[in-house]
Order: structure tokens, then sequence, then C-alpha cells
């Protein structure tokens, strides 16, 4: 995962700055990745925790509250999917740059929830769920997207030029 072609790894993975997301949206991938990392045993120990991660990108009471949100979101995925969610490195600076198809997925359920695009954060999350039940996630991702509508500001740039589409050629 450290030598990537120009845009793409062979597994699909996109380059973080291709995708255009709002600054929001790359805390929360942050956040998702410093928790995925500490599960997989990636972490170590003088790395910052998911409450520093969230802490540094939204502030003190309000990072603790989208940290809270995104273990939540995280946690109900988790509870459904069965197959291994794949992420990348947070710790290494070239893997962190890419964006894998389940991270896309993931974060497309949030970003296409708060725009109302609601077909297509159910179709992400059929996708992140692998088929199975996606309600719960649905739902714990509207509530990321409720304590991020401070961040948000209405629409963001990307939106208003077309949007952001996870997994997009």
């Amino acid at each position: 995962m450290c030598a990537p072609d120009e845009n793409r790894d062979k597994d699909g993975a996109i380059r973080l700055a291709e995708l255009q997301l709002p600054h929001d949206m790359i805390g929360i991938l942050e956040i998702m990745r410093t928790l995925f990392s500490s599960w997989s045993g990636l972490k170590k120990p003088d790395t910052f925790t998911t409450t520093d991660v969230a802490e540094a990108w939204f502030g003190r009471g309000t990072g603790l509250a989208v940290a809270g949100k995104v273990i939540e979101l995280v946690n109900t995925m988790r509870q459904v999917r069965r197959s291994t969610f794949r992420f990348s490195n947070p710790l290494c600076p070239v893997c962190r740059e890419l964006v894998t198809p389940h991270e896309q997925a993931l974060l497309g359920i949030i970003y296409h929830g708060r725009s109302g695009q609601n077909a297509k954060a159910r179709a992400a999350a059929i996708i992140v769920c692998e088929g199975f039940d996606e309600v719960g996630v649905v739902a714990a991702a509207q509530a990321v997207a409720e304590v991020l509508r401070p961040f948000s500001n209405g629409r963001s740039s990307v939106e208003t030029a077309g949007g952001w589409s996870h997994g997009r050629s």
C-alpha cells in the first residue's frame, strides 16, 4: 500500500485530494482511522487517541460529541458487517493519502445523508453492510451528520460544484 500509482492503488483506493472531501469529512475519516487502527494493533503507544484526534479537528466539547457518534456508527457497522473493513493506515504518510472503497462508502453514508440524498446514503450503507440490515447504520450516520451540522455551514463548495460521490471513476 506504500507505493500507489498516481491516483489509485491495486485495491481501488483513491487519493484523498482527488475526492475533494469537505474539511469536516476529512476529520471524520481521521477519527475513523484512529479508531480502526487502535482495534487492529497498528496504533503505537505514543499516538493520539480517537478523542485526541476528534478534539484537534472539532474542538474540545464538540470533538468529544463527534468522537462518540463516530464510535457508535462504527460499532453499529461492526455488528452487521461480516468481512474485514479495509482502511488506510493513518500512521503511514503514503497510505493515509489513500481512501479505500470501504472508507469511501462509509463516508458516503454521512455525506449523502446530510445532503438530503437519502437514496445514495442508503445505497452506500448497503455496500458497507454487505447487503445485511443497513437501517441502524444509516441512523447512526445521521447522528454523526447532526453533530457535524455547526461545521457544514450550509452547502460546501464541493456540493455546489457537482457533489462528492464515493467510488467515482
